[in-house]
């Protein structure tokens, strides 16, 4: 699997950290019609250690939208000394750390599955690997269908709900290929449980639709036909 991909998966790409203009509306996936959203902790813990995007960092924009109306008291401080009293910063400050610890609760993991999270990364676009030991299918969305992202975009979903078949975001940006993901929204099965690891818009407006089932690509890690648990592609060599 190329670098590319392992770094396109991971949520700093996401494109409302990209774009953040092109999505002003983003759901924690629980909103969105999934059961939780599942992940790796320690893997991430380590892509982010001294990272920008570190969940105690600033968040200016998140500062900006959360403060406060001032009070007809703050309001008329400021109109005779041109600043707010305290009482604004310190109402400000409290509506920001409310806020912040909420949008990183979001992006906590519900569930921690290092196994699931190592084969989406090693062969999540491993065609032949999927092609050979997965399953094309109607996958039953009755059931809990849990994410591997934590947020989803309200624009995307409704991109989704006028077109199910709509040209995915990663064909536009790296060309259609052999990747089954373009075609269809794709699930792995591990310890009893269906997640979903591609197609997370799609399957949300499904979710919305109160579809019975997606068509999408499944392989059961529980039962690993290939034998690729614990591996890594270096390792496979098509069997």
């Amino acid at each position: 699997m190329s670098l590319l991909w392992k770094t396109a998966i991971q949520h700093q790409a996401m494109p409302w950290h990209t774009n953040p203009g092109e999505h002003p509306v983003v759901h924690p996936v629980k909103k969105a019609g999934f059961a939780s959203y599942t992940d790796d902790k320690d893997y991430n813990d380590e892509l982010n250690e001294g990272s920008d995007e570190g969940q105690d960092d600033f968040d200016e924009d998140l500062y900006d939208e959360t403060s406060p109306e001032p009070t007809t008291h703050e309001q008329a401080h400021y109109d005779e000394h041109g600043d707010y009293p305290e009482s604004h910063y310190e109402r400000h400050d409290e509506a920001y750390q409310k806020a912040k610890a909420q949008k990183n609760a979001q992006e906590t993991p519900d569930r921690d599955d290092p196994d699931l999270m190592n084969f989406v990364r090693d062969f999540g676009s491993n065609t032949n690997l999927w092609q050979k030991h997965g399953q094309y299918k109607p996958i039953n969305l009755k059931q809990p269908v849990h994410a591997t992202q934590p947020l989803v975009s309200e624009n995307h979903i409704q991109r989704y709900m006028r077109n199910p078949k709509d040209v995915t975001e990663h064909a536009k940006k790296y060309g259609p290929g052999d990747y089954l993901g373009n075609e269809s929204p794709m699930f792995v099965t591990h310890q009893g449980e269906l997640h979903a690891t591609e197609g997370h818009h799609r399957t949300a407006a499904a979710l919305r639709r109160g579809d019975s089932s997606i068509m999408g690509w499944h392989y059961d890690l529980d039962k690993d036909p290939a034998g690729v648990k614990g591996m890594d592609d270096s390792d496979y060599e098509g069997d």
